[in-house]
């Protein structure tokens, strides 16, 4: 587990992270919000895969086409 210090930066508050992160400068990470604990998550922002994608051409086909999910028995 790695300690996280709030420091004040200008009129902000920025989180001073240990080197052992690996944390690199201009990294973007995505703040979410832990409903069970009121806490924090820190998770990495990637790239859109889909963002230029063309409509059909991510497609890709079923892996088992002949099970129909429709038949319960």
């Amino acid at each position: 587990m790695l300690e996280v210090k709030a420091v004040q930066r200008g009129n902000s508050l920025a989180l001073a992270l240990p080197k052992e992160a690996n944390i690199k400068k201009g990294d973007t990470w995505l703040m979410v919000k832990d409903k069970s604990n009121g806490g924090y998550i820190l998770v990495p922002k990637i790239k859109n895969p889909y963002k230029d994608a063309k409509p059909g051409s991510m497609y890709t086909p079923e892996e088992w086409s002949d099970i129909s999910f429709d038949e319960v028995e």
